[in-house]
């Protein structure tokens, strides 16, 4: 009885900190809305902490968040989250990494493998040339761009978010469920997550994200008695933590060049043979002119000198877009009027690239005689 006298006490102490669900006290007041059930989180907000530390393992427990950030940030992680967009309906969250980043995961790169094989991949991915070759040449500046950004890193990342398909919306919260991340003491069988509570999200005066997790967790009265000795269980006990996102601004302006978008002439391009086939270049014109993209223009087809054994012809294509070439091409290609077998310097059908003074582009592309005059 002596003993359990001593420990009555102690039990009160416990539940006040298990129960505590206060919002810290020296945070900026949380902004409610008056006529809305979602509040207006739009902002930049800072994804690492001042020591140090990164806040996206407390946003992946969240099912809005689990597809946008992992458990663990890894070695180059985001920097901030833009959210932009009207919250009642759906919004955009776009992450950033600083160049200051981005420089010293290019230099960690850089620095694998031998005889700068990493560097040189990186330099070829990133060159026009390599940008109009072979399947390259069917993606648009944007499909390129994200197939860089699976390569390597990137400046920048989009996702978009919906109203009743990621998140909801309730009394001036953004609400979701919340998943416990606890592997278990196995690592190589690890237990999957468990749902455990909910959040919800908000935005203080000043402009800072608040993130309250509400979870169920055990709790027990430790004392030490020598080894051996057990804790005494206290029950399981709604739990409140408090995150908060600082407001920033974005780690990066998403303004970063595109030298793949550049000019270019390969190395050796086919010569040009003063020879001419008028007839087989009047019904090569014939085939190629319904073909072109709207804003295309063929202005010249020339026979080429016989490369590998072959001859050709070399169509000059212009247009004040470079989009629109490419669809000229992958329209060209479907119609079997131009190859990437026979092309010079491997799959280089695509000879040259060139901005001309007036602004617009012009593009050299090779077309296998053998295909096109046959």
């Amino acid at each position: 009885m002596k003993h359990l006298l001593r420990l009555l006490p102690i039990a009160p102490l416990a539940l006040g900190l298990s129960a505590c669900s206060e919002y810290p006290s020296d945070w900026p007041a949380v902004n409610k809305p008056l006529f809305s059930a979602c509040p207006d989180i739009q902002g930049t907000y800072a994804l690492t902490t001042p020591s140090g530390g990164n806040i996206a393992p407390v946003l992946h427990q969240s099912p809005i968040f689990r597809s946008i950030f992992t458990q663990k940030p890894g070695r180059w992680p985001w920097e901030s989250m833009t959210i932009e967009g009207d919250i009642n309906t759906g919004f955009v969250v776009t992450l950033a990494r600083s160049p200051q980043t981005l420089d010293a995961w290019r230099e960690y790169f850089f620095a694998q493998g031998r005889k700068n094989y990493y560097r040189n991949q990186y330099n070829t991915m990133h060159a026009a040339q390599t940008r109009w070759r072979g399947s390259f040449a069917q993606m648009s500046d944007d499909e390129y761009a994200a197939n860089l950004a699976e390569l390597f890193i990137t400046a920048t990342q989009r996702y978009e978010l919906t109203r009743g398909t990621h998140y909801e919306c309730s009394n001036g919260w953004i609400k979701s469920e919340r998943w416990k991340h606890d592997p278990g003491p196995d690592r190589s069988r690890p237990e999957p997550d468990q749902l455990d509570g909910h959040m919800q999200f908000g935005q203080d005066h000043a402009g800072n994200l608040v993130v309250e997790s509400i979870f169920q967790q055990a709790e027990q009265l430790n004392l030490w008695c020598g080894d051996g000795c057990k804790g005494i269980p206290l029950g399981t006990w709604t739990r409140h933590r408090w995150t908060q996102l600082n407001k920033t601004t974005p780690a990066h302006d998403g303004k970063f060049p595109r030298p793949w978008t550049g000019a270019f002439v390969i190395e050796h391009p086919h010569m040009l043979d003063p020879s001419s086939k008028p007839e087989q270049l009047t019904k090569l014109r014939e085939k190629i002119m319904p073909l072109l993209a709207e804003g295309v223009h063929l202005s010249a087809l020339q026979v080429t000198q016989g490369g590998f054994g072959y001859e050709g012809v070399r169509a000059t294509l212009t247009s004040s877009t470079t989009d629109a070439l490419r669809r000229t091409r992958v329209a060209l290609q479907q119609a079997h009027l131009n190859t990437n077998k026979l092309g010079v310097n491997g799959n280089q059908e695509v000879e040259a690239l060139q901005r001309l003074p007036d602004g617009s582009y012009e593009l050299w592309l090779w077309l296998s005689m053998a295909y096109v005059l046959n």
